[in-house]
């Protein structure tokens, strides 16, 4: 799909666009990080926000602030704007239908049956045709160049990742045509997301007994010197093993972001330093939404606050139904304080997630560490 024009971009900006609109791009939206900066640009560019720049004068609370944009000088903007983004790189979308059941790829996996699909990836449930053993199948729609750096990122950071509650990722082959294809473990369950969808709210104990194994494994990525950067309860998944326990399983690494300089992580070089803004934008931290580029682990600290804010109130901290709403809502609205949504939790912890909501990330906690040790004390006192 073609990327929208300048005024389609434009009302997404304002919260002006139709409804027929929004549903129409906002798949694209997600998709595209080049109209997604295009509009956090212009957001930022309305409201007269502007990017701190060490040649421009300061005030003592920061860098001065211009005046609101008029329409005009908003057109001017984004005309700037979609200039130096350049042209979205071509892309081959697989033909819908071209792989079916029954299939053999790569000489060794038959295709069983679909089990998930994604905006670039199709999961199927497979079996190697000589030891019969059961596997996933992650194989791209798409194929371009940094899809593909994407897709072997995922597979690298979660070959360098041991750990229990991160899916483990076996090999990677490639199908006749170049797709890529990753032979991952088959995990039967369900992601936190469709759980959330049939059960409504979790209390408190419900949501640290899920939270506490994919926190343990979120903080062995950030002590490897990786941030996740997509963090949601799509990429949370509730596996449930032979015996039937639930096991939370951290998934998708294929945004993640190296902040360590040496070790196991440094050599998973395919890791990029790109300036694209990257992630699902309900969760994504204030410095991620405006495409800084100094990724740390706290970025993932805020998308865990808005997985316990939307688990225990059953609404996000920042509304809108689009890229263009979410950045007007984070320039001019406050978060709701948790503890006014959910009364009967605990102070302390209401006023932790509040915390890790903090537009300043100097403020957030560094790490998630004091959120598993503040889960681990409430689990031990039989939180419900």
């Amino acid at each position: 799909m073609q990327c929208p024009d300048e005024n389609t971009l434009a009302a997404f900006a304002s919260g002006s666009a139709t409804s027929e609109t929004r549903a129409l791009h906002a798949r694209h939206l997600d998709d595209c990080s080049s109209c997604r900066m295009t509009v956090g640009t212009l957001v930022r560019l309305a409201s007269g926000m502007v990017t701190h720049d060490p040649n421009q004068p300061t005030s003592s609370e920061g860098p001065l602030s211009r005046p609101p944009m008029s329409a005009e000088q908003q057109q001017v903007a984004l005309a700037q704007t979609i200039a130096s983004a350049g042209p979205a790189p071509p892309s081959t979308l697989r033909e819908e239908g071209e792989l079916a059941p029954g299939d053999v790829i790569a000489q060794r996996y038959r295709l069983d049956r679909i089990v998930g699909e994604g905006g670039l990836g199709v999961v199927w449930a497979a079996t190697h045709v000589v030891t019969q053993k059961p596997v996933a199948l992650k194989i791209m729609k798409f194929r371009y160049p940094e899809l593909d750096k994407r897709f072997l990122r995922e597979a690298r950071v979660s070959g360098v990742l041991r750990h229990p509650n991160i899916v483990d990722v076996h090999d990677v082959i490639q199908l006749d045509d170049g797709t890529l294809g990753m032979v991952m473990d088959l995990l039967e369950g369900e992601p936190l997301d469709a759980y959330l969808e049939r059960h409504g709210r979790l209390t408190l104990g419900q949501l640290l007994r899920i939270m506490h194994p994919v926190l343990s494994a979120l903080l062995a990525a950030h002590a490897m010197g990786i941030v996740h950067r997509d963090l949601k309860p799509q990429n949370m998944f509730l596996a449930q093993d032979p015996g039937g326990a639930i096991r939370p399983v951290l998934l998708d690494f294929g945004l993640a972001k190296l902040t360590a300089t040496d070790g196991a992580a440094k050599q998973t070089s395919i890791l990029t330093k790109e300036k694209q803004l990257l992630g699902t934008p309900h969760y994504m931290a204030p410095e991620q939404l405006y495409g800084e580029i100094d990724i740390d682990s706290r970025t993932d600290v805020w998308a865990v606050g808005v997985v316990f804010f939307e688990c225990l109130s059953g609404q996000r901290p920042l509304a809108g139904n689009n890229v263009g709403q979410i950045l007007r809502s984070l320039a001019t609205r406050e978060v709701p304080k948790l503890c006014s949504l959910v009364p009967e939790l605990p102070p302390q912890f209401g006023a932790m997630v509040d915390t890790m909501l903090t537009r300043d990330r100097a403020a957030r906690p560094a790490t998630v560490q004091p959120v598993i040790a503040a889960a681990e004390w409430l689990l031990s006192q039989g939180v419900t």
